[in-house]
């Protein structure tokens, strides 16, 4: 779940960087949030901090597609 919300908010970030802006703050900051949290409060963190690297990776690669 952190891998999806992660890309796809990078996505958004990256098609709307130029158009809307106050949706691209308040997007990273609720993403960022949501991260925070999930990492704290949701257990092995190890896990979800790779999954979040990978994210980033695979959204710098442009593979946008189902994960795996």
């Amino acid at each position: 779940r952190c891998y999806y919300m992660y890309r796809n908010a990078l996505y958004l970030q990256h098609k709307y960087k130029n158009s809307e802006v106050a949706f691209v703050r308040a997007l990273g900051k609720t993403v960022k949030a949501t991260l925070w949290r999930n990492l704290f409060y949701g257990g092995n963190v190890a896990e979800r901090i790779r999954y979040i690297l990978l994210a980033g990776k695979d959204f710098r690669n442009n593979r946008m597609g189902k994960f795996g």
